[in-house]
């Protein structure tokens, strides 16, 4: 057996069954052997390859594999490489290289090679040039185990096209995973509980590490049990239906209205797998009551909190003594459920009319979401909109550009959870400005006949930047609205993809359902008010008192 052969019966013996990537001569070997092993998905940019193999993992729960050519081939990666470390993704990386006669100290090695590795080491868990054919096992299982320890993350082998073709030894040495010391901070529960106890506005924060340690059925059992009101982070928006009684929904700058005074009336915070950024809590943490106890719960360190425990969170639930704790106070709930009935709602009666308005179309199709369906979100206007309004009432899943916001990925990450997930449908909203920066892999998903249904949101492009630039800089605009506007229904029709047309707020609710109807891909243009803003949290709702 051959290393390329070894290396994918390696990782379909892990149940990876998936690939991404374009195939290359540096990597010929490596893409035959993937194609005979696993099912091997060709995009159109080496950029999305992580962003598909992100969206696949996050939405199954399983790691995702992306294959790619020396040079070229592999640095383009970087950017889809970039969300995929950010976001924690568990992918695993193979690239082709030059053969070693060929590597140097000049800046390239040989023909359409480089020192990939040098690159990529920050934006992995573990990367490394396989030069030996005896060393391969070890280094699969190394990177296996650092793609899943503690927070996952992606990792990457380079293998030399020598290597890729030697024969494999009979025999070689295993990974050892080092034991992990188990944290000798010892968890003082009986503060918790007296913190607990004595609270009079008690919030809990949920976050993405909740989903790491998969945790979620530990901790809907522990805001049950303590009829706890919570928040949660972007990662999170699609945890509980926001219907929940004590769901208070997105926490943050650009969270629901109301987050800001509920924040800061909350006098006990437990945070359950957030590292607490400035789009949560404010540039300087202005959005939490400064004299309120934080506890934090996470796998990594911080110590700028009131009480910090590293744990896994799930550990951490089975070991807390709930029985001893105080369900919240009655006057706080009703508090929080006054806020909701106040202030939850984004949409206006003077919304509905042409062109359509963002927020009534994000909830009109919020409406139109259910648990078959996977929805993704990219920066700008339908990032910030969709995670305001989006309720997630009928158990819809999300897939977005967390940590990074970026443009560009709604489409990539569609493809990857379309392909891990074929039995659902699969809803990517796009910005026409985010369209550009991965237009090509529209080709992917009429090649592939994905159930995607593509709404590209025509608001003459960069609106969020555009309404910047005019509130902070005098308006003076790098590029004009509309000035490279693009022929959307020609680029349908360029790329082989049915498309139809939304203009109508009238006749928006029936049109969604006849779309959201069919099977195989769509892309709809959706005329959108290009003068709407983004809405942030109110500042004069009272704050809570007993």
């Amino acid at each position: 057996m051959i290393v390329a052969n070894y290396i994918f019966d390696f990782l379909v013996s892990k149940g990876i069954t998936d690939a991404f990537g374009i195939t290359g001569w540096g990597s010929m070997t490596l893409d035959d052997a993937c194609h005979r092993k696993m099912k091997f998905w060709c995009c159109r940019n080496e950029a999305t390859a992580p962003m598909m193999a992100e969206g696949y993992a996050r939405s199954t729960g399983k790691p995702c594999a992306v294959v790619l050519t020396a040079g070229p081939g592999s640095s383009n990666s970087v950017p889809g490489l970039s969300e995929a470390f950010v976001d924690g993704a568990p992918i695993f990386i193979v690239s082709g290289q030059v053969p070693t006669k060929h590597f140097s100290s000049h800046r390239s090695f040989g023909t359409a090679g480089i020192d990939i590795i040098s690159i990529v080491q920050p934006l992995t868990k573990f990367c490394v040039t396989v030069h030996e054919p005896e060393l391969i096992k070890f280094y699969l299982e190394k990177a296996y185990w650092f793609m899943l320890e503690g927070h996952p993350g992606p990792v990457w082998l380079d293998i030399p096209f020598n290597v890729q073709q030697a024969e494999v030894p009979n025999e070689m040495d295993s990974f050892q995973p080092p034991k992990l010391e188990k944290s000798s901070q010892s968890i003082d529960y009986e503060s918790i509980i007296s913190l607990f106890n004595k609270a009079k506005s008690p919030l809990l924060l949920v976050g993405h590490g909740v989903r790491i340690s998969k945790a979620e059925k530990e901790v809907c059992q522990l805001i049950q049990s303590l009829q706890l009101p919570f928040v949660v982070t972007r990662f999170m928006n699609d945890f509980l239906p926001f219907s929940h009684k004590l769901n208070m929904g997105l926490v943050g700058i650009k969270g629901k209205k109301y987050n800001k005074a509920l924040m800061q009336s909350a006098d006990t915070i437990l945070v359950l797998g957030s590292s607490l950024p400035p789009t949560v809590i404010g540039e300087n943490g202005e959005f939490i009551n400064p004299k309120a106890k934080i506890i934090r719960v996470d796998i990594s360190d911080d110590q700028r909190l009131d009480i910090f425990i590293k744990s896994d969170i799930k550990e951490f639930i089975k070991g807390l003594p709930q029985n001893q704790i105080k369900p919240a106070p009655e006057i706080w709930i009703d508090y929080c459920q006054q806020l909701k009935r106040e202030h939850a709602e984004f949409v206006t009666d003077d919304m509905k009319k042409n062109p359509m308005d963002l927020y009534r179309f994000m909830k009109t199709l919020d409406g139109h979401l259910n648990q078959d369906m996977i929805v993704t979100t990219e920066a700008g206007g339908n990032y910030y909109s969709s995670g305001q309004v989006f309720e997630f009432n009928q158990g819809a899943k999300e897939l977005t550009s967390v940590s990074f916001a970026a443009m560009g990925v709604s489409l990539p990450l569609a493809i990857g959870a379309s392909v891990g997930n074929p039995s659902k449908s699969v809803v990517a909203i796009v910005g026409d400005g985010g369209l550009e920066l991965n237009i090509q892999e529209l080709k992917t998903i009429s090649f592939e006949h994905l159930n995607i249904k593509i709404f590209v949101l025509e608001n003459n492009g960069y609106t969020s930047m555009v309404k910047w630039q005019q509130e902070y800089f005098e308006g003076r605009l790098i590029e004009k609205p509309g000035q490279n506007s693009l022929d959307l229904e020609q680029i349908a029709k360029a790329f082989n993809l049915s498309y139809c047309k939304l203009n109508n707020h009238k006749t928006l609710d029936q049109d969604l359902i006849n779309i959201l109807s069919k099977k195989g891909p769509l892309f709809i243009e959706v005329t959108i008010n290009p003068n709407g803003g983004i809405m942030t949290p109110l500042e004069n709702i009272s704050l809570f008192s007993k």
